[in-house]
């Protein structure tokens, strides 16, 4: 530890040195802050020789790790969400206004497209009645026009038709 405190102080980065000195004693037995990292000189003690037992440094998730004191053990997994992993990060707050704004857009285009559409259809309509009363009227023309080609032939006098086939044409009317 003062070999540590000797190099950061030789460091120009950190010219007042360790700033938790006064904490140091309280938290460096913490899980958190000790090193998982067996010195080598450590493990040709304990065994004699160059053979490591993988199954003492790396736990499996069946064997349970010693627990430190005044630690309380957590999930790290807090994502409760259904599909969700706990490396994905919450949209950041930029992204949640575009995201927002091109929300608004879009419902605001939906919206206008409906409305557009709408009077389409309205003018579309009109259009229909308007072509369906231009087609009575068509028609009532049409009879009002044969009905008096009708009358003129009914009150045409036969007798001043000086061609005898037309005559006999229209005497058969």
């Amino acid at each position: 530890m003062n070999r540590a405190k000797r190099m950061l102080l030789d460091d120009p980065n950190y010219k007042k040195g360790f700033k938790f000195d006064h904490v140091w004693h309280i938290v460096r037995n913490f899980e958190k802050f000790k090193d998982n990292v067996i010195p080598s000189r450590q493990i040709n003690r304990k065994h004699g020789f160059d053979y490591v037992s993988s199954e003492s440094e790396n736990p499996t998730p069946e064997s349970q790790a010693p627990e430190s004191p005044g630690l309380s053990q957590f999930s790290p997994n807090l994502d409760n969400s259904v599909g969700g992993s706990p490396s994905e990060l919450p949209i950041g707050q930029k992204k949640a206004k575009l995201k927002k704004k091109m929300d608004d857009k879009v419902a605001s285009s939906i919206s206008r497209l409906k409305d557009d559409n709408s009077k389409i259809m309205e003018k579309l309509e009109k259009t229909n009645a308007d072509r369906q009363m231009f087609l009575q009227m068509q028609n009532k023309n049409l009879a009002f026009q044969q009905m008096r080609y009708e009358d003129k032939i009914l009150m045409r006098d036969l007798n001043s038709i000086a061609d005898p086939n037309i005559r006999a044409c229209i005497q058969a009317q």
